[in-house]
């Protein structure tokens, strides 16, 4: 779920993705999933409905997290792309 704790109005679609963490860094996993091209608003104050998703059966032992990108619905001339952010969520999976 997604908390609105700022002044703005926040944006967000259906898609996701999901990243495993390596020595490396943060490392995207294909997602199998098809995402419907809807936009979502969220007042100020307001928290989203819960979102879930299946990890796959074959997913390695791990830290993962979920990766959902977000954007600021101000009034302003910024760029939309100085709007946008990401957000996320970790997880484990272990045997």
């Amino acid at each position: 779920m997604i908390i609105n704790d700022t002044d703005h109005p926040l944006g967000s679609g259906l898609g996701y993705s999901l990243e495993r963490q390596t020595a490396d860094g943060w490392v995207e996993i294909p997602v199998l999933d098809v995402f419907a091209a809807v936009a979502l608003g969220l007042a100020p104050g307001k928290t989203s409905r819960k979102m879930t998703t299946t990890v796959p059966k074959d997913t390695q032992d791990g830290v993962y997290r979920v990766s959902k990108q977000i954007w600021f619905d101000r009034a302003d001339d910024l760029p939309s792309r100085d709007r946008e952010q990401h957000i996320y969520a970790e997880f484990t999976v272990e045997a």
